[in-house]
């Protein structure tokens, strides 16, 4: 498509789910057309969650009756002044592009009435996820669909508004904070409220675990927390949205809310009962759907508009996948731990430490490091005592899932590093970077901002090139507690950032240490990155040996068949006993 789009109309005019898996196209599209009037049409909610989004240029609000559920179409009961003056100030703004991720024909009349230049809509199949739908729009349109997903915001106020409620309840922070909302739209999507009662007093039980329920504007669901004597909340859109970003989780039935927390990168547990999580599940950093027996969903064509399909969920399959999700587990990997974890899941953890002052540095692991660990029994002790060690390369992965192990995914490095900054970018999180050059670093400073422009960075160190392990000068660990950082970088190279990390974790005042290996120089632009389908199946190392052959050669031509080795010699061993 031509970048000659100055004004741009996106409709979404349906419910709080529908507005936040919407914003998942803001950010491409403002970076596909930086200049363009960015304007959304949707009804007062979508205004209010989207108001803190910076990529909007302005809004258009307007009642529509038939996003209703079950609308009668009284059409003598419409604002007609109302809607014909919203249609009229529409067209008036001769929009280049008009973007419905619907595929629905009442919004494609809207827009024959608007008259855009170019009008693009998404498939009428309707039997993809909302936000694959509006990825699809974007693929029409030529803006790229890769790694898009629903984000909102929280001004600076909401988030001082909420501490100060929690502070208040909980004068003692406990380890985690979880929110219950057991509302729902349609009363059939609620999972009985006797049920949410139980679930809540499993957490309670442990002394360590807080738990606020959240109340719909009627006020449902007051009386559970009455019940269980703990804090209710109730307030308006944007009050809401400010409690869920301190939380831990939040446990919900299929509501507009659970996709707030899923777009503000706070886990959710979402109870789904007739309704499709294929095509409505909640899209964030570690979520989990919790599904009635097979058959399901029939949101479609259900008749009873009853619980009857939430009854066979029980407290304890909720209970048992919150509980399995919020423990980090591990995987033992040629005598090396590697978590089993995704890059939502880990960034999810980095989350929870940073909220709660615990202290953990992470590794991140690619064969190299394998092979390192069963070499060097020191270095093995290193990552036994890391919070996380991240599977770096497809090939860990591979193994890992050789082993039965399926709940894992690539952590690569830089994804990291782009997925920490975006979730931190809404929690204010602060960042220092340590290691590379100076010049390096402030490419690296340059270029996150661009892609994150809230991302607070609080300081850079670039260390002079020396030789092993050493411990850094009091002055150096001084500016660097003295920073506030709440996260710091490490890009020494592995294994030196690793032992690195390890001496100085004591000594640092910062909650999570990350040796972001390679990440300073691909997030910074000094250094080409393989293409996605070379990372995906597991050629990166030789694209990356034919960038630097010489620095290189050693740790893949070498490290890469001892790695070969290491596993063959793993299978016999096992198959011998």
């Amino acid at each position: 498509m031509s970048k000659d789009v100055y004004k741009i109309l996106i409709m979404e005019l349906w419910g709080l789910g529908d507005v936040v898996m919407m914003s998942a196209v803001l950010k491409p599209l403002r970076l596909a057309f930086p200049k363009a009037k960015i304007v959304v049409l949707c009804q007062e909610h979508g205004q209010q969650i989207l108001q803190e989004n910076k990529e909007i240029s302005s809004f258009v609000t307007f009642k529509f009756p038939w996003t209703l559920f079950k609308a009668k179409y009284h059409l003598w009961q419409w604002d007609w002044p109302g809607l014909l003056g919203g249609i009229q100030e529409l067209r008036r703004e001769r929009f280049d592009l008009v973007l419905d991720g619907r595929g629905d024909l009442r919004n494609d009349f809207l827009a024959w009435l608007i008259a855009p230049s170019q009008y693009v809509s998404a498939s009428k199949k309707r039997l993809e996820h909302r936000v694959d739908c509006w990825k699809g729009v974007l693929e029409q349109i030529g803006v790229s669909r890769e790694a898009i997903c629903p984000e909102i915001g929280i001004s600076g106020a909401e988030q001082s508004e909420a501490r100060q409620f929690i502070e208040q309840q909980f004068p003692s922070r406990p380890g985690q904070l979880i929110g219950i909302y057991p509302g729902a739209s349609q009363p059939f999507k609620r999972w009985p409220l006797e049920r949410f009662k139980g679930l809540a007093q499993r957490f309670l039980e442990d002394g360590q675990t807080g738990v606020i329920v959240v109340a719909d504007p009627d006020g449902f669901g007051q009386e559970l927390g009455q019940d269980l004597k703990v804090p209710v909340f109730k307030g308006n859109i944007r009050q809401v949205i400010g409690l869920l970003g301190q939380l831990n989780r939040l446990v919900s039935n299929d509501t507009g809310l659970m996709h707030m927390a899923a777009a503000l990168h706070v886990p959710v547990t979402a109870v789904f009962g007739p309704g499709d999580p294929d095509i409505f599940g909640p899209r964030g950093l570690s979520d989990i759907v919790i599904k009635p027996c097979p058959g399901r969903p029939c949101f479609v064509g259900c008749k009873k508009k009853s619980v009857d399909c939430l009854l066979d969920i029980s407290v304890e399959d909720v209970w048992q996948s919150v509980r399995g999700q919020m423990s980090l587990k591990t995987i033992s990997l040629l005598g090396a731990p590697v978590s089993r974890v995704t890059v939502r899941l880990a960034v999810q953890q980095i989350g929870t430490w940073v909220k709660q002052k615990e202290r953990h540095y992470v590794c991140v692991a690619p064969v190299s490091t394998l092979v390192e660990a069963k070499r060097n029994p020191k270095y093995k002790e290193v990552l036994e005592g890391a919070g996380m060690v991240t599977p770096d390369g497809m090939p860990v992965v591979w193994l890992a899932k050789s082993k039965g192990c399926q709940d894992i995914e690539r952590t690569y490095g830089p994804d990291l590093m782009r997925c920490v900054c975006q979730h931190g970018q809404e929690r204010g999180l602060k960042h220092f970077f340590y290691g590379g050059t100076e010049d390096s670093l402030r490419q690296l400073e340059q270029r996150l901002l661009v892609a994150y422009p809230r991302l607070i960075i609080s300081g850079r160190y670039a260390p002079p090139m020396r030789q092993g392990l050493w411990q850094e000068d009091k002055a150096v660990i001084d500016t660097i507690n003295a920073s506030g950082a709440d996260i710091i970088w490490v890009g020494l190279g592995s294994p030196k950032q690793d032992f690195w990390m390890q001496a100085h974790r004591p000594l640092l005042q910062a909650p999570v240490i990350i040796g972001a290996g390679a990440a300073f120089d691909f997030c910074s632009g000094l250094k080409p990155q393989a293409p996605r389908w070379m990372q995906r199946s597991g050629l990166e190392w030789f694209f990356r040996f034919c960038c630097e052959p010489k620095r290189l050669w050693k740790r893949y031509l070498i490290g890469n068949s001892l790695f070969i080795m290491y596993v063959v010699k793993d299978m016999f061993k096992k198959a011998s006993t």
